[in-house]
């Protein structure tokens, strides 16, 4: 009996020691991760500034007080929308969550910002005038899409779903909305040449409030024809509202 307690012993020992190892470990391993993280977000962050440099001026935003030192924030206003251009962070949506698929989230209409070590920009677009309709639409991963506009280059890259799937009538509306054939032209334009959502660094997120596009290690050189498409993607969305 006494031996079996001292191999009882030695063997919970053995497994406390290498449950130490283990969680040491994962703890090299995330600092590890965390340490690249930030160094990458140091080599990008002055390139990542030059492209969104171009992008507030195609915009015509200007700079305004960011909600953490270490990102730059522009914003600006059309006659359509509130736009916010900012660098290092990520958006919270209706949902709390970052980088929300069902969109952009306003609190007392303003996007909630969180900084993050990445070397990326973030535009974000209220509309005036909400949507008559609500709905999601994204470009994110594992959502699901119960609308199809019947434009395979579109659907096979946005995921369209009504909030309310058994209302008809609310369906029916978002269905025509994006009937459009120059509204999904110019969402895909968004992308570039290359309209597909793989390899393109490029999230897009819209709802009835507001339009949010991310955009993951950006390229200077393609910052005006991305900023032209924002903005002409914004129009058109919005324009919704007056049947234009």
């Amino acid at each position: 009996m006494t031996e079996l307690v001292a191999n009882l012993g030695e063997l919970a020992l053995n497994l406390l020691g290498l449950m130490g190892v283990i969680a040491l470990t994962l703890i090299v391993v995330y600092a590890g991760f965390n340490a690249l993280g930030r160094l990458i977000w140091r080599l990008q962050r002055e390139r990542i500034g030059i492209c969104a440099e171009h992008i507030a001026a195609h915009l015509s935003l200007t700079s305004a007080p960011p909600p953490d030192p270490r990102t730059q924030l522009w914003r600006g206003r059309t006659q359509t929308c509130e736009l916010w251009l900012t660098t290092g962070s990520m958006y919270y949506g209706p949902t709390g969550f970052q980088l929300d698929s069902c969109g952009p989230g306003f609190i007392d209409g303003l996007p909630q910002f969180s900084f993050e070590h990445l070397g990326s920009l973030l535009v974000v677009a209220r509309f005036l005038e909400p949507l008559p309709v609500r709905f999601t639409m994204s470009t994110m991963y594992a959502v699901t899409a119960n609308i199809e506009t019947g434009d395979r280059r579109f659907d096979q890259v946005f995921k369209l779903k009504a909030e309310r799937a058994d209302n008809k009538d609310h369906i029916k509306q978002i269905t025509q909305m994006f009937a459009s054939a120059p509204l999904r032209d110019a969402l895909l334009a968004i992308f570039g040449p290359d309209r597909s959502r793989d390899g393109t660094g490029i999230m897009i997120a819209v709802n009835e409030c507001g339009l949010m596009a991310y955009w993951d290690s950006p390229k200077p050189d393609r910052a005006a024809d991305f900023s032209r498409a924002v903005a002409d993607a914004i129009d058109k969305i919005a324009g919704q509202n007056s049947g234009h």
